[in-house]
């Protein structure tokens, strides 16, 4: 009932502000639910919960005191680990509990460092004050800094994300600046990283402290998100002989998903891990009869499927 209500609302129902453990427990579920298409690491959860707790421990504060600290962030992680679906995701809950003033739009409001030109990131970041800029291939401006001679375009690009990115100070006026969350890779697979931004300019670790790390996708992490899609299916039920209980089938998913997609001849799994993975997954337990198609009519299932997607926001 609760997670069906109009956010503004939802945030100030009386049960859920005045019970800590009714907090605790709303809290655990939304994110359970609005993340559960993509793993993350639990200090990613811990995060996400401070997010939410922030306007909670004080409702009747606005929005100028929650801003007086920084909300920009870093994503890393190799291609494929859910940087962009979890950067969406985390703007989407930045507006819903009023740290921006503009709704995320996830068509509009990401740009690639690698193919933007300079006077269009302008434009775009201007008009984003008071709200949310996603950039992906921001490691692109890390190896500038290991550089001996700048690139022109690129050094341009870092100046404008720096030069419009909302610092949290008590001087700054709500709105004037654009929150910025900047997705690349990690260190393992480049010779820059994302991480090599602070070394562009000193000021940029004030601004920008939080990092998020994505890692890999393993047969372990890829049973824990079919699992999770299992509890939330409208389409799908386990099949007859799949009798033990959770604990023990996650283990035996876990071996079957190590055979099939790490020790065998398919190993896209690991570079190719993407939004369409759980349901890949399916397709391949449906093939093997591990799950099987729930009874139903088409109309049903879609009906559920929709309050699923009003659940998640």
């Amino acid at each position: 009932e609760w997670l069906r209500t109009p956010p503004i609302e939802r945030w100030q129902d009386p049960r859920f502000i005045g019970d800590p453990t009714v907090q605790e427990e709303m809290i655990n579920q939304y994110i359970a639910i609005k993340y559960s298409s993509i793993e993350i690491p639990d200090e990613i959860t811990e995060y996400l919960k401070q997010l939410i707790e922030l306007p909670l421990q004080n409702p009747k504060a606005g929005l100028v005191t929650k801003l007086r600290a920084s909300h920009n962030l870093i994503i890393e992680g190799n291609p494929g680990t859910g940087k962009t679906t979890l950067a969406a995701l985390i703007a989407d809950m930045l507006f819903q509990f009023g740290y921006v003033t503009k709704e995320f739009n996830a068509t509009t409001d990401v740009v690639n460092c690698s193919s933007i030109k300079t006077n269009t990131m302008r434009t775009l970041v201007e008009s984003l004050h008071g709200g949310i800029c996603v950039v992906d291939e921001a490691h692109i401006l890390g190896e500038e800094a290991l550089k001996s001679s700048k690139t022109d375009r690129t050094s341009q690009l870092f100046e404008i994300i720096f030069g419009n990115m909302s610092s949290g100070s008590m001087s700054e006026e709500v709105g004037t600046k654009t929150t910025f969350i900047l997705m690349g890779y990690g260190k393992e697979h480049r010779v820059a990283c994302m991480r090599d931004l602070y070394l562009m300019d000193p000021g940029f670790v004030r601004r920008c402290s939080t990092i998020i790390r994505l890692r890999d996708a393993d047969a372990s992490t890829l049973a824990k998100l079919f699992m999770r899609g299992m509890e939330q299916s409208y389409a799908y039920e386990w099949a007859d002989d799949w009798t033990e209980d959770d604990d023990t089938k996650k283990e035996i998913v876990t071996v079957l998903f190590e055979e099939a997609f790490f020790n065998g001849e398919d190993k896209t799994i690991i570079s190719a891990f993407n939004n369409q993975i759980v349901q890949r997954l399916f397709e391949y337990s449906l093939a093997y009869q591990w799950v099987r198609t729930r009874e139903g009519t088409r109309e049903d299932m879609e009906e559920e499927l929709g309050s699923v997607h009003t659940l998640c926001g």
